[in-house]
């Protein structure tokens, strides 16, 4: 069963808080804290575990395909974790975060990061959970995060 891994205390909350703080439009281009997103690279990971775990084949790939090879810091890839042949590739990239591509559907954890967007750590956990759990089937175990 997937456990996720602790996060830091104050990871439901961002930056700014965008309603009563506007950030400002200099903030799209700024980031002030992107270490904050360093836990989504250990969630990244104990969901490969978790794959691996579920009879997935986990493999450290050397270059990203196509134009993730751009951001590259760490790439691994894993096929057949489900019912259908489905091949995920988990770019761990220097920002930090994740660039997952599912099949050729690439999102990235965070979307962004900036400061504007706000985004926050447990949000951005919570959408690379959902992206990759339903995933986990292979023997049956429930894809819901503990």
């Amino acid at each position: 069963m997937y456990k996720r891994p602790e996060l830091p205390e104050g990871a439901d909350s961002g930056r700014y808080n965008v309603f009563d703080n506007p950030a400002g439009d200099d903030a799209y281009g700024r980031v002030t804290n992107a270490d904050r997103f360093m836990p989504v690279v250990a969630v990244g990971r104990a969901l490969i575990a978790h794959l691996e775990d579920q009879g997935a084949s986990v493999r450290h790939a050397a270059q990203a395909p196509g134009d993730l090879a751009q951001s590259q810091h760490n790439i691994v890839d894993v096929v057949g974790v489900s019912t259908g042949v489905v091949r995920l590739t988990f770019v761990f990239t220097a920002f930090p975060g994740v660039i997952l591509d599912i099949d050729g559907a690439v999102s990235g954890f965070p979307f962004c990061g900036c400061d504007h967007c706000d985004e926050t750590v447990l949000a951005t956990v919570e959408a690379l959970e959902r992206a990759v759990l339903p995933h986990a089937t292979l023997t049956g175990s429930s894809p819901t995060p503990v």
